[in-house]
């Protein structure tokens, strides 16, 4: 599921750049919240997925007689689909970034979930053993989707403001 996520957050990127670009921020906040709704749909139809059909996923990778692999890779079936449910949001939130030339923002998101965000929760959860290894690809998800949050607001902030000064600033010449 997560190359298909992928592939429609990075699809859109040339028409978000270039609505931007061109100013047409309706255009830009229309195709954003098309993003947002599918990836999220999808999302939670695969965690959904993955939470009803695990057997039926399990089996196809483990022989029956397996049990012990079995009863593990269902505990870790379990902990890993609740990683969809917040995952989507940092692709989508980087993706529009990147296209509306805001490569550091999403530069930190890319490197706080591919580095930092796994080891700190890897080294916080070394305790748990198995357990914490299995919580690491969803608790990282929701630390990365709350930073990119954060970051997706910070942003839209900046360019109110920026906006707004920029009206005030023409209302003045006119």
């Amino acid at each position: 599921m997560c190359p298909v996520l992928y592939g429609m957050c990075d699809s859109i990127q040339p028409a978000v750049g270039y609505n931007y670009g061109a100013k047409n921020y309706g255009r830009v906040a229309e195709i954003e919240r098309r993003c947002f709704g599918v990836c999220g749909v999808l999302s939670v139809l695969m965690a959904g997925i993955m939470l009803w059909q695990k057997e039926l996923m399990v089996s196809i990778f483990v022989k029956k007689e397996e049990v012990a692999l079995i009863a593990m890779s269902l505990n870790a079936l379990t902990f890993f689909s609740f990683t969809y449910l917040t995952r989507w949001i940092s692709m989508a939130v980087q993706s529009y970034l990147s296209a509306i030339g805001k490569a550091g923002y999403s530069a930190i998101i890319s490197i706080t979930m591919a580095f930092i965000a796994p080891m700190a929760v890897l080294g916080s959860l070394y305790p748990m053993k198995l357990t914490g290894l299995w919580l690491n690809p969803p608790i990282t998800a929701l630390i990365v989707a709350s930073l990119s949050l954060v970051l997706l607001k910070l942003h839209l902030t900046k360019e109110k403001a920026a906006l707004k000064e920029l009206e005030g600033a023409e209302a003045l010449k006119g």
